[in-house]
């Protein structure tokens, strides 16, 4: 019971950072797909938005990592 919570919590938390990535995909994308300046060096960088998804997304691939993959491994090794 108490792995069925933690996968629950760990899909939840993988849903969101899906749905994060997809949003910096589309930030990138927008940014991206514009009409290149006449030279590259004022290619625009990455707004602040997009920068506060990008360390979102770390953030949570991170906290992923560390808090959800190992409890989850380890209980299946126990359980086995």
């Amino acid at each position: 019971m108490e792995v069925d919570v933690a996968e629950e919590a760990m899909q939840a938390r993988l849903d969101n950072t899906s749905a994060l990535i997809s949003k910096l995909e589309m930030v990138q994308n927008e940014r991206l797909s514009q009409e290149p300046p006449p030279h590259l060096s004022h290619i625009p960088g990455p707004s602040n938005a997009e920068l506060n998804l990008a360390a979102l997304v770390t953030d949570s691939l991170v906290d992923i990592s560390a808090r959800y993959v190992w409890s989850i491994l380890l209980s299946r090794q126990v359980c086995s």
